[in-house]
Protein backbone atom coordinates (compact mmCIF):
# COMPACT_ATOMS: atom_id res chain seq x y z
CA UNK A 1 0.00 0.00 0.00
CA UNK A 2 1.09 3.12 -0.75
CA UNK A 3 1.78 6.47 1.97
CA UNK A 4 -1.21 7.82 0.33
CA UNK A 5 -3.17 5.03 1.02
CA UNK A 6 -2.22 4.68 4.34
CA UNK A 7 -3.20 8.10 5.22
CA UNK A 8 -6.69 7.37 3.73
CA UNK A 9 -7.32 4.77 6.20
CA UNK A 10 -8.81 5.63 9.39
CA UNK A 11 -6.88 5.09 12.69
CA UNK A 12 -6.75 1.67 14.19
CA UNK A 13 -7.53 3.12 17.69
CA UNK A 14 -11.09 2.28 18.56
CA UNK A 15 -13.35 5.44 19.16
CA UNK A 16 -14.88 5.83 22.84
CA UNK A 17 -18.23 5.09 21.23
CA UNK A 18 -16.70 1.80 19.86
CA UNK A 19 -15.10 0.96 22.80
CA UNK A 20 -18.50 1.23 24.63
CA UNK A 21 -20.20 -0.93 22.29
CA UNK A 22 -17.94 -3.74 21.96
CA UNK A 23 -18.00 -4.20 25.50
CA UNK A 24 -21.99 -3.59 25.71
CA UNK A 25 -22.53 -6.99 27.67
CA UNK A 26 -20.18 -5.32 30.58
CA UNK A 27 -20.68 -2.28 32.07
CA UNK A 28 -17.53 -0.13 31.53
CA UNK A 29 -18.33 1.92 34.53
CA UNK A 30 -18.33 -1.37 37.07
CA UNK A 31 -15.19 -2.35 35.22
CA UNK A 32 -13.80 1.31 36.42
CA UNK A 33 -14.81 0.19 39.65
CA UNK A 34 -13.77 -3.23 39.97
CA UNK A 35 -10.51 -1.75 38.60
CA UNK A 36 -10.25 0.52 41.70
CA UNK A 37 -11.00 -2.68 44.04
CA UNK A 38 -7.97 -4.33 42.19
CA UNK A 39 -5.94 -1.89 43.18
CA UNK A 40 -7.38 -1.79 47.35
CA UNK A 41 -10.65 0.19 47.36
CA UNK A 42 -13.23 -1.60 48.82
CA UNK A 43 -16.84 0.18 48.13
CA UNK A 44 -20.38 -0.79 49.17
CA UNK A 45 -22.64 -2.14 46.48
CA UNK A 46 -25.86 -3.43 45.80
CA UNK A 47 -25.75 -5.17 42.19
CA UNK A 48 -28.60 -7.10 40.29
CA UNK A 49 -27.83 -10.63 39.33
CA UNK A 50 -30.58 -12.58 37.49
CA UNK A 51 -33.45 -10.29 39.12
CA UNK A 52 -31.55 -11.21 42.17
CA UNK A 53 -30.22 -8.34 44.39
CA UNK A 54 -27.19 -8.83 46.29
CA UNK A 55 -25.37 -6.34 48.26
CA UNK A 56 -21.82 -6.37 50.32
CA UNK A 57 -18.72 -4.75 49.91
CA UNK A 58 -16.80 -5.00 46.09
CA UNK A 59 -12.67 -6.54 46.59
CA UNK A 60 -9.75 -6.90 44.91
CA UNK A 61 -9.16 -10.54 43.08
CA UNK A 62 -6.17 -11.02 45.02
CA UNK A 63 -8.37 -10.48 48.52
CA UNK A 64 -11.11 -12.75 47.26
CA UNK A 65 -8.43 -15.34 46.87
CA UNK A 66 -6.48 -14.89 49.87
CA UNK A 67 -10.08 -15.02 51.90
CA UNK A 68 -11.20 -17.69 49.90
CA UNK A 69 -7.70 -20.01 51.06
CA UNK A 70 -8.46 -18.45 54.92
CA UNK A 71 -12.46 -19.71 54.72
CA UNK A 72 -11.61 -23.32 53.90
CA UNK A 73 -12.18 -25.54 56.55
CA UNK A 74 -10.81 -28.82 57.22
CA UNK A 75 -12.07 -31.30 58.48
CA UNK A 76 -8.70 -33.01 59.63
CA UNK A 77 -6.78 -30.27 61.58
CA UNK A 78 -3.29 -30.79 61.82
CA UNK A 79 -2.57 -31.77 58.48
CA UNK A 80 0.02 -30.84 56.49
CA UNK A 81 -1.59 -31.06 53.37
CA UNK A 82 -4.18 -28.29 54.42
CA UNK A 83 -1.23 -25.21 53.98
CA UNK A 84 -1.01 -26.68 50.32
CA UNK A 85 -4.48 -26.57 49.59
CA UNK A 86 -4.40 -23.24 50.97
CA UNK A 87 -1.60 -21.76 48.82
CA UNK A 88 -3.26 -23.30 45.83
CA UNK A 89 -6.36 -21.37 46.14
CA UNK A 90 -4.33 -17.85 47.59
CA UNK A 91 -2.20 -18.52 44.62
CA UNK A 92 -4.80 -17.62 41.82
CA UNK A 93 -4.39 -13.95 43.72
CA UNK A 94 -1.55 -13.46 42.32
CA UNK A 95 -2.69 -12.46 39.01
CA UNK A 96 -4.04 -9.68 40.87
CA UNK A 97 -1.16 -7.84 42.01
CA UNK A 98 -1.23 -5.61 38.95
CA UNK A 99 -4.18 -4.81 37.79
CA UNK A 100 -5.11 -5.76 34.60
CA UNK A 101 -6.45 -4.05 31.94
CA UNK A 102 -9.80 -2.43 32.43
CA UNK A 103 -11.25 -3.96 29.42
CA UNK A 104 -10.33 -7.29 30.62
CA UNK A 105 -11.78 -7.37 33.64
CA UNK A 106 -14.23 -9.97 33.62
CA UNK A 107 -15.28 -11.24 37.23
CA UNK A 108 -16.88 -9.24 40.29
CA UNK A 109 -15.65 -10.24 43.88
CA UNK A 110 -17.53 -9.26 47.16
CA UNK A 111 -17.23 -9.90 50.84
CA UNK A 112 -20.02 -9.82 53.28
CA UNK A 113 -22.97 -10.40 51.00
CA UNK A 114 -26.14 -10.75 51.46
CA UNK A 115 -28.81 -11.97 48.89
CA UNK A 116 -32.40 -10.07 49.25
CA UNK A 117 -35.32 -11.26 49.42
CA UNK A 118 -38.10 -9.75 47.10
CA UNK A 119 -39.53 -7.91 49.74
CA UNK A 120 -36.11 -6.14 50.21
CA UNK A 121 -34.87 -8.31 53.20
CA UNK A 122 -31.63 -9.93 53.39
CA UNK A 123 -32.08 -14.19 52.87
CA UNK A 124 -30.60 -14.82 56.38
CA UNK A 125 -27.22 -16.47 55.63
CA UNK A 126 -23.68 -16.68 57.07
CA UNK A 127 -21.80 -13.49 55.75
CA UNK A 128 -19.41 -14.80 52.91
CA UNK A 129 -17.21 -14.00 49.84
CA UNK A 130 -18.88 -14.00 46.58
CA UNK A 131 -17.26 -14.50 43.00
CA UNK A 132 -19.71 -13.33 39.38
CA UNK A 133 -19.43 -13.01 36.21
CA UNK A 134 -19.78 -9.31 35.43
CA UNK A 135 -21.65 -9.78 32.03
CA UNK A 136 -24.02 -11.15 33.90
CA UNK A 137 -24.34 -7.90 36.46
CA UNK A 138 -28.08 -6.67 34.78
CA UNK A 139 -27.67 -3.00 37.22
CA UNK A 140 -26.14 -2.16 40.63
CA UNK A 141 -25.94 0.63 42.93
CA UNK A 142 -23.68 2.30 44.96
CA UNK A 143 -24.56 1.11 48.84
CA UNK A 144 -26.76 -1.10 50.59
CA UNK A 145 -29.90 -1.33 51.27
CA UNK A 146 -31.31 0.40 54.59
CA UNK A 147 -33.09 -1.37 57.04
Amino acid sequence: MSDKENQDLPDSEPSDIQRVAETCNKDWFLQEMINLANVGAELDITINVGGVLASGTLIGGQKYFEMLAESINFSNEGNPDNETVKKFFSGFGDMYQEAPPVDSIGYIHMKDIKFHALSGTPVPSNSTIWRGRLSQVNGFILGRPSG
